[in-house]
């Protein structure tokens, strides 16, 4: 085995040790709750790929069978316990309350991971990281928390509960730990297809990992190969019963979709796009990580020429404020605004002095009033930052993008291989595997940043540690300063999002207010309509939801390849000509995800669009958006008959 056998403790010592203060985990938790606090309700869009997170759980529960009555590209796993949570009650909240208890399990989960490979501090430096980008992202829809892709997010849970178990089987070598890796990573596959592959992959690199004999590793192996592949088909072949296989299939493996998406240049997948990204990431990993070791050493030089007690966290407040303005000045052209961030920073810092210097003349609490100056001129000079820069999208992060890792984790753990197996197999090497295999299909560099890093995410504090420990260098001193810049920004960006979208069924908040204002009077338009049955086209059937319509497409978007040719729009234009709805919203959205540049939805589904606007009389326009450059309406039409 490549572990020591586990001693056992007394129950006593046990508890204790179960019970233990953690001030890392504190921290964590502390953290946690206040960006729970400030991401609440917050959307970055209801447009795409939101409302069939909300509406297909709904009509789940309606007595509508996946597959069969609706349509979805994911495993029924998420869908199907997100109906059960929707019996508290039909609320977008309810979706809210589960995408914070699946972060928070996620956190944890990351924390005991990162701890068993590191230590407590390092352990919190990376559970950090993954809730400033990963879990509360608030820089677009891929996080763990907002309704966008929660089968993701179930898979993501469920492979790192499978990675914990492989660890105790290394560490205990009992059956029963690989038992529940390989539940786990079945059900992973029941959520989000890829997550389950790359699961059990990584289970059977780290049998192979073990120092086990062969005929011991071949049962393992073929154990977690069966176990998974029976949590995967039991539940797929119970829903056939009713939904058939071959619509199973076709709904799991979209090949019209798939192609689309293949050919749009946000999922190109050559040597030459992924080359360009790791020198991007790495180029602005580097430069970032320069500025701030520069503001650090600035900073310890200042605190060395007057080493009073009373500098320390004013020195530290020094390398913040140096690191902010450089990490702005590379993203800003005016010469003008970056003038106006080094006065706010030299200021701030210069106030934070002052004030540090008069406060400890007159009391003891000393701690308490570095972190309470800290924070207050910190976030002074973040206020008056946004007020003077416009927004703090602009600022730079120095570590926001771990992409060129994957080449680098690989030669480490060629050079390290001796090391490696003796103290950390097959835990290591299962991360390494996971990672490249669910980014294989972007051909190994990571997209979607936020819900496929977060493997990668654990192997990087693991390797900074190492480092740390070899070098005597102040990494952890540079990685908290990284931290705390990109946590204030990304707390600060949740501010931006002001404008609700409210309705009986509960209130989300975006960014723009025109867009606010047409889904509003959206739902206003609806409810007064007193309408039952609403299609939406071609994305944001959150409306549905909010205002507790259904529709009679089992399709719940209809982005290109959803209805990949003629012979698909004449066949869904009969099923609708069947059950025809009272009401259609065209959200006449551009999709600039797409190589060929901003293509509306009537170029690709001409027949539905004459459909809509020849067949139905127009109700309702909004007041013209932009939208990534583009104008377009919301318009809602009813039937002339």
């Amino acid at each position: 085995m490549s572990y020591p056998a586990v001693k056992m403790v007394a129950g006593k010592t046990l508890v204790k040790r179960t019970l233990k203060f953690e001030p890392s985990l504190v921290t964590i938790l502390a953290s946690f709750s206040l960006f729970a606090v400030m991401s609440w309700g917050k959307l970055a869009d209801p447009i795409w790929d939101t409302g069939h997170e909300v509406e297909i759980p709904a009509r789940i529960l309606a007595g509508q069978v996946l597959y069969r009555d609706v349509e979805t590209y994911y495993g029924p796993l998420a869908y199907y316990i997100n109906a059960i949570a929707l019996l508290l009650g039909h609320r977008i909240e309810v979706f809210y309350i589960a995408g914070l208890l699946l972060a928070l399990i996620a956190t944890l989960l990351v924390y005991t991971l990162a701890k068993r490979l590191t230590n407590q501090r390092w352990a919190m430096l990376c559970t950090l990281y993954v809730l400033i980008y990963c879990a509360f992202n608030p820089g677009g829809l891929l996080n763990f928390v907002v309704p966008y892709s929660y089968g993701v997010v179930y898979a993501i849970v469920l492979c790192l509960l499978a990675f914990i178990a492989l660890d105790n089987y290394g560490k205990t070598g009992k059956v029963r730990w690989l038992i529940v890796a390989a539940i786990a990573s079945g059900l992973a596959g029941l959520a989000k297809q890829e997550y389950g592959v790359a699961a059990v992959a990584t289970m059977l690199i780290g049998i192979i990992c073990t120092r086990q004999n062969l005929t011991k590793r071949l049962g393992d192996s073929l154990l977690i190969v069966v176990i998974a592949g029976l949590c995967a088909f039991i539940p797929l072949a119970l829903l056939a019963k009713q939904a058939s296989w071959e619509n199973i299939f076709a709904a799991l493996f979209p090949v019209a979709k798939s192609q689309v998406l293949t050919e749009s240049g946000l999922f190109d997948v050559s040597l030459a796009k992924t080359l360009i990204e790791w020198q991007k990431s790495f180029v602005l990993f580097a430069v970032g990580l320069l500025i701030v070791i520069t503001s650090t050493a600035i900073a310890h030089y200042l605190h060395q020429q007057q080493p009073n007690q009373w500098q320390k966290p004013v020195t530290f407040l020094a390398s913040l404020a140096i690191a902010w303005s450089g990490l702005t000045v590379l993203r800003l052209g005016s010469l003008l605004n970056v003038y106006k961030v080094c006065l706010i920073v030299v200021f701030c810092a210069w106030i934070s002095v002052i004030v540090t210097r008069w406060y400890f003349k007159l009391t003891n609490l000393k701690i308490i009033i570095q972190l309470l100056t800290i924070v207050v001129f910190f976030g002074l000079g973040l206020l008056l930052l946004r007020r003077f820069v416009c927004c703090t999208d602009a600022v730079f992060h120095p570590i926001g993008n771990l992409t060129w890792l994957l080449p680098a984790f690989v030669a480490w753990f060629a050079v390290q291989w001796t090391k490696i197996r003796q103290h950390y197999a097959p835990l290591l090497w299962a991360l390494l595997i996971f990672s490249i295999v669910l980014n294989a299909r972007f051909l190994f560099y990571i997209n979607f940043y936020p819900l496929y890093a977060f493997t990668a995410v654990i192997l990087f504090f693991t390797l900074l540690y190492h480092w740390a420990r070899t070098s005597q260098l102040p990494i952890a001193k540079y990685i908290i300063i990284c931290l705390i810049i990109s946590g204030i920004i990304h707390l600060a960006q949740f501010t931006q999002y002001r404008y609700p979208i409210s309705s009986d069924k509960g209130t989300l908040y975006i960014k723009d207010a025109e867009l606010a204002t047409a889904y509003n009077q959206a739902i206003a338009t609806i409810n007064a309509a007193n309408a039952q049955s609403v299609l939406v086209i071609p994305e944001g059937s959150i409306l549905n939801f909010l205002t507790t319509t259904s529709t009679p497409s089992k399709e719940t978007i209809f982005i290109p390849g959803v209805l990949p040719n003629a012979a698909a729009e004449r066949e869904f234009l009969a099923r609708m000509r069947t059950n025809p709805p009272q009401l259609i919203v065209y959200v006449d959205v551009p999709f600039f995800w797409l190589r060929e540049g901003y293509q509306r939805y009537r170029d690709y589904n001409p027949l539905v669009d004459r459909w809509i606007v020849q067949e139905h009389a127009l109700i309702y326009a909004s007041a013209p958006m932009t939208y990534f450059g583009e104008q377009w309406t919301l318009r809602i039409y009813q039937s002339l008959n």
